[in-house]
């Protein structure tokens, strides 16, 4: 009877406690919970619905060739890649169908969650059955600081997107899909003709979710990756008889968390995991097909042969440098056959099946722009392939391009080679300025260290294939563009080869040895996080993502030339129907109506309209004709592009602009940012 009377208090406390905790947050409310809350629980859907699909996927390949994990972890890691490639292949057919419509898309969801109730039931049993391993105190401290790293990270994806690329076409294109329907191509952006895997699953975030939720689902690949690292040591490192000792950690454990370490606390991973950037995905295909290749090198099971090829087609449909990853696997694999004098027929014909797989996952891209442009990878070999249905003069094609390799070689490729370890660890912005930047800070630790493997008396076959991906892609991208944010896919690879490195010295060194080692590590791991709270000063991410400062002063205030007023202004009070012109504006992302920008890449057709015009009053017959009802002149925006040769007037095109503009009504203006009507 006591019993029953203490449940019965405890029940009535806990609702006294609740009203209680209510009243208080009604009275002082937490800024943004909700979209915050709303957003948490979009993701989590999102990552459940993907393992999901992913273990259909899993399913069905094991029943053809057998697959064996190593954890149920592991296990759920691969399960996660497999899923986000189905769900990126669903959004594309609903988008090239058309369907693209609010109801449909979760018609769609709800409808996979029934298709995969059981999947995900499984998933929850074994998700709750997981226990942690043992760690020492140590391993515990670096357990913690990869939690706050992650935090961080956290935090910051709360605040509303404002990196260039982003607001041009990693979110601007999934925003234009949404309010047309389906996908198409906009006719002055080049970027709708590149691969968009991630922008696939970005448009699926802003249908289900706010602005906010692209950077959780990049955030979701960062966490995944930190785990695919920790379980590829942990498959792979725990032999030996260091591990056979009661009460002494795996090896493959402290490897495992050293590598997690090393890869959540550098300073590229921080800032570009919480963004709505594509790297964070193209880093977890690329490190996920190099998993699987080990895999298959170390039990040559053919499923894992076959997983290595669907991971480097999606890294291929992530970006076009993701083909580095079919490629350099390739090379490794017949290495590894010639070594072990088991290349044959049959084992050639394996490796022409991986890349036939990861051929056709890129495949829907391909055939897109085949059918729109007539050039499968434009605008590369654009002078080979061609291309058709865009107006993109070969003046264009050079500025693209020769921004492309603005940080190339300037002296002998051999000298530039050399001097490359000591300019990255100096100046690293000759590696990627501007928006760059943020791939360009936290690789010292990577270099300090991963040269040190080749001095261990112990070189795994793992670790050396590893060094083997890393040489071949680094070639690659040091040849073509060294811009060390296209470097980022190599940070999980990287992450694993130091973090073996480390624990391998700590084991093998003495007392100094181990104090150095350290000491180095504490030291490095100080900077990184020096550097990545000097750039977020800049970015000053942390007061909008808690609600401190407002979406709309955060936006005004951080976004260079700012168009945002103008934006709030035009998405509050003109009619949906309303078409835009941008001058001098390329970051679209903010405007929920329709509009046109265009790329600096691009030929400007408005100077050409300007040019041709006879006068001002012809030239507004003809933008009237166009049924564009306003212009928004970003002043000071065109001015900084100006160098790109958009806004290229002749005398008599100049005329007829500043005609133009001097007798239009201007209904908004802030910032020098002008919002002209034309009727």
């Amino acid at each position: 009877m006591q019993t029953i009377f203490s449940k019965a208090y405890l029940i009535f406390y806990c609702l006294i406690a609740v009203l209680i905790t209510a009243g208080y947050f009604l009275a002082y409310p937490l800024a943004g919970i909700t979209i915050i809350l709303k957003d948490i629980a979009a993701l989590l859907i999102f990552v459940g619905l993907c393992m999901a699909a992913g273990r259909a996927v899993i399913r069905a390949i094991s029943a053809k060739t057998e697959i064996r994990f190593a954890s149920a972890l592991e296990k759920n890691i691969f399960e996660f890649g497999a899923g986000t490639g189905a769900v990126i292949a669903v959004m594309f057919i609903l988008g090239v169908a058309g369907l693209y419509h609010t109801t449909i898309i979760w018609v769609a969801v709800l409808s996979a969650f029934a298709f995969l109730h059981r999947d995900i039931l499984s998933l929850f049993r074994e998700l709750s059955a997981v226990k942690m391993p043992k760690i020492d105190a140590l391993h515990a401290a670096v357990l913690f600081f990869i939690l706050i790293s992650a935090g961080l990270v956290a935090v910051t994806c709360f605040a509303p997107p404002t990196y260039y690329d982003s607001l041009v076409y990693h979110l601007a294109l999934p925003g234009m899909y949404i309010m047309e329907g389906k996908i198409f191509s906009p006719l002055f952006n080049i970027y709708s003709h590149f691969p968009q895997n991630m922008e696939m699953l970005y448009t699926l975030a802003l249908f289900t979710g706010t602005e906010t939720l692209p950077n959780l689902f990049s955030f979701a690949f960062g966490i995944f990756s930190l785990l695919a690292v920790f379980c590829f040591c942990r498959r792979f490192f725990n032999r030996g008889a260091l591990d056979e000792m009661p009460g002494r950690m795996a090896n493959g454990t402290a490897a495992g968390l050293v590598s997690a370490l090393l890869l959540s606390t550098t300073t590229s991973f921080m800032l570009l995991a919480g963004s709505s950037y594509v790297e964070g995905g193209l880093a977890f295909f690329t490190f996920m097909s190099v998993f699987s290749v080990s895999i298959y090198a170390a039990s040559r099971s053919d499923g894992f042969l076959y997983l290595a090829g669907a991971f480097s087609g999606l890294a291929m449909g992530t970006k076009y440098t993701g083909v580095i990853t079919p490629a350099a696997i390739s090379v490794i694999l017949f290495i590894i056959l010639l070594k072990d004098k088991k290349l044959s027929f049959a084992s050639v014909k394996k490796i022409l099946v991986m890349n036939s797989i990861a051929v056709m996952f890129f495949l829907p891209w391909a055939i897109k722009n085949i059918i729109n442009v007539g050039n499968p990878v434009f605008p590369f070999l654009y002078n080979v392939l061609g291309f058709k249905n865009i107006p993109w003069p070969q003046v264009s094609a050079r500025n693209y391009f020769a921004v492309l390799t603005e940080y190339g070689f300037k002296s002998n490729i051999l000298l530039e080679l050399f001097q490359l370890p000591w300019n990255i660890i100096s100046t690293p912005q000759k590696y990627g300025g501007g928006i760059d930047v943020l791939g360009d800070f936290g690789w010292v630790i990577y270099f300090v260290t991963v040269p040190a493997v080749l001095l261990l008396k112990e070189k795994r076959k793992e670790v050396l294939l590893l060094l083997g991906y890393v040489f071949l892609h680094f070639i690659v991208w040091f040849s073509a563009k060294p811009v060390l944010r296209f470097l980022y896919p190599l940070l999980p690879v990287l992450a694993v080869i130091s973090g073996y490195t480390i624990s391998a010295i700590r084991k093998e060194g003495g007392t100094f040895i181990k104090i150095f080692v350290h000491s180095l590590v504490v030291l490095l791991l100080v900077s990184n996080f020096s550097l990545y709270f000097n750039i977020q000063k800049i970015i000053d991410p942390f007061w909008v993502a808690l609600g401190i400062e407002t979406r709309g002063e955060y936006l005004a205030k951080k976004l260079k030339y700012s168009p945002y007023p103008a934006f709030d202004y035009i998405n509050r009070n003109l009619p949906v129907n309303d078409k835009i012109y941008f001058i001098g504006e390329q970051r679209g992302f903010y405007c929920k109506r329709d509009y046109i920008a265009t790329n600096v890449y691009a030929p400007d057709p408005f100077a050409k309209l300007a040019n041709d015009s006879k006068n001002h009053a012809d030239m507004l017959a003809k933008i009237r004709g166009a049924k564009i009802t306003h212009l928004l002149y970003n002043k000071n925006e065109a001015g900084r592009l100006a160098p790109y040769g958009i806004l290229n007037f002749t005398p008599r095109g100049k005329k007829n602009w500043e005609n133009l503009i001097k007798n239009l009504e201007v209904e908004f203006n802030k910032n020098d940012v002008y919002l002209y009507r034309t009727g």
